[in-house]
């Protein structure tokens, strides 16, 4: 049991963990940790956090284009090492309040050492002048984890299972990568070959973080199960398309990005895998 995968020795801190919210400031400890009983949630305080032994205050970005500021962030190692990861789990899952879900792989968070953001220039979220917001789209807060563009300046946030830098967390959960992801290869989608094969890659790596996949593996940005992205595919591809193409132009206001790199073959492969499952 435990957390290691050669990350160091023994860690004798203990972050405080209480199975009640002292604040909706608090960051919420999902499944499986050992830290947490089954089927329970845990609560940690943003203080708490602030006083782990490798906590810091880093000049920083917290984007690329970002200017730099002063931040205090903890690794997202070491809460991973106090919170206890048990055998099996290879990964956190990153829950946000828009139900974004990212998916950070212990081997990725040895690599590239993530951090999480707990106070940007000395202030928390609910201080009155709050936080800045993700290019003016979204807020940071409550928690944000993102990879050092002064540490790590040639990183590209893209992995086979979307991206990782994730803001609004509420929560962190844990998981195993061929567990959480074998909906995706199970049933009709064992054996998918060609575009559809192809269409699958795609969609983990650029949709499953605001869609759910099959058996709802996956965030829930839009709302839609995948029975609805499957009716769009099958009966209105065209409208599938301009949707995935440009969503603006439907729905002004949306986050989702457009995807002005998708080719005919793009579109082809997603379609293809999506309706795999479809009922003729």
């Amino acid at each position: 049991m435990g957390f290691c995968l050669g990350w160091g020795g023994a860690w004798a801190f203990e972050l405080p963990v209480s199975l009640t919210p002292d604040s909706e400031d608090d960051l919420i400890i999902g499944d499986r940790w050992d830290r947490v009983p089954k089927g329970q949630k845990g609560y940690v305080r943003r203080g708490d956090l602030a006083k782990m032994p490798t906590a810091k205050t880093v000049l920083d970005r917290i984007w690329p284009t970002a200017d730099a500021v002063k931040m205090t962030v903890v690794p997202m190692a070491d809460v991973v090492k106090t919170l206890g990861a048990p055998e099996g789990m290879d990964g956190v899952v990153l829950k946000c309040a828009d139900r974004w879900e990212s998916w950070l792989p212990f081997h990725l968070i040895k690599d590239h050492d993530p951090y999480l953001l707990i106070y940007y220039e000395g202030r928390s979220p609910t201080d009155k002048e709050g936080w800045p917001s993700f290019l003016g789209i979204e807020d940071l807060a409550p928690y944000y984890a993102f990879v050092s563009p002064k540490r790590f300046p040639d990183f590209v946030d893209e992995t086979p299972f979307g991206m990782i830098s994730a803001t609004q967390i509420t929560e962190l959960g844990l998981a195993n990568e061929a567990e959480r992801y074998a909906p995706f290869f199970a049933g009709k989608l064992a054996n998918l070959e060609g575009p559809a094969a192809i269409g699958r890659d795609l969609f983990l790596a650029r949709c499953n973080t605001c869609h759910q996949g099959p058996e709802e593996v996956g965030g829930n940005v839009s709302q839609r199960p995948f029975m609805i992205l499957q009716t769009h595919a099958v009966h209105n591809s065209a409208h599938f398309r301009n949707m995935v193409a440009d969503p603006k132009q439907f729905y002004p206001q949306t986050i989702m990005p457009r995807h002005p790199d998708f080719e005919d073959e793009h579109y082809a492969a997603l379609i293809a895998f999506i309706t795999a499952t479809a009922e003729p």
